[in-house]
Order: structure tokens, then C-alpha cells, then sequence
């Protein structure tokens, strides 16, 4: 995804675009190991040097709120955070704690919803042990 892509998308979703937003919104969508906000801001610091942990924890609230971002609480202690897809589920490994995309498209009507039901959000997370832990 290149910035002006971002820039639209995030005014679309009614989310002022600052470079802040921009710039977390792009590392997220070039990652694929569902950073941490602790992580973020270790990666990002350099590059924003006013962000903070707590800019990251507001700026992803508000993506969530947008449907852009989905939390992804894996334990008590700390959240997750990916690009939200349609259908997306995910696997959480204990041992490693690695989070796996999973393809859960048809979970909804597998699941037997009501008729007429309007689905507004769902988050899917499997917890175990990966094949290599």
C-alpha cells in the first residue's frame, strides 16, 4: 500500500490523516507478525520522534472504531494489532506467542447465524501450540 492510498482510505473513513496515522497505519500494512504497540513505538520512534505509546493505543482505538484495524487480545497483558480483512481469524501460539492469519470467510453462515441477522464485527482467536513449538 503506498501513502496516497492511506491518505484516501483513512479520509473515507472519516479519519483525519496526519502523518502520525499515515506512517502507523503503513507499518502495519507491511507487517505481517501483528505488532505491539511496544513494538511499534520501537520501530517508529526514529521516524516520529514526538510518537508515544500512547498515541499508538488512541491512533489504533480509533482505526478499530473505523473498522481499519483489528485488536487482537491474545492474554491479560498486552493487545495485537493487524490490518482488518473480511473473514480474518487468527491462531495464537502460547509457547512462542506467533499469531497466524487464518481464512475463517464462511464462519458466519457455518455458524448458523439467525436469519436476517446483520453481523457487525466478529474476532476469532484460537489459542494452543503451533506444529513448531
Amino acid at each position: 500500500m503506498e501513502l496516497p492510498d492511506i491518505y484516501r482510505l483513512l479520509k473515507e473513513k472519516g479519519v483525519r490523516p496526519s502523518r502520525q496515522r499515515v506512517l502507523l497505519y503503513l507499518e502495519l500494512a507491511r507487517r505481517e507478525d501483528h505488532p505491539t504497540a511496544e513494538s511499534l513505538f520501537r520501530d517508529l520512534k526514529l521516524e516520529i520522534p514526538t510518537l508515544s505509546k500512547t498515541t499508538i493505543y488512541n491512533t489504533m482505538k480509533l482505526f478499530s472504531e473505523k473498522k481499519l484495524v483489528q485488536i487482537i487480545q491474545v492474554d491479560g497483558r498486552e493487545s495485537r494489532f493487524a490490518i482488518s480483512k473480511e473473514g480474518q481469524g487468527y491462531f495464537y501460539c502460547r509457547d512462542c506467542q506467533k499469531i497466524y492469519d487464518l481464512d475463517l470467510e464462511n464462519l458466519p453462515q457455518a455458524a448458523g447465524l439467525p436469519k436476517g441477522a446483520q453481523l457487525e464485527d466478529v474476532q476469532v482467536v484460537f489459542k494452543g501450540r503451533c506444529g513448531a513449538c
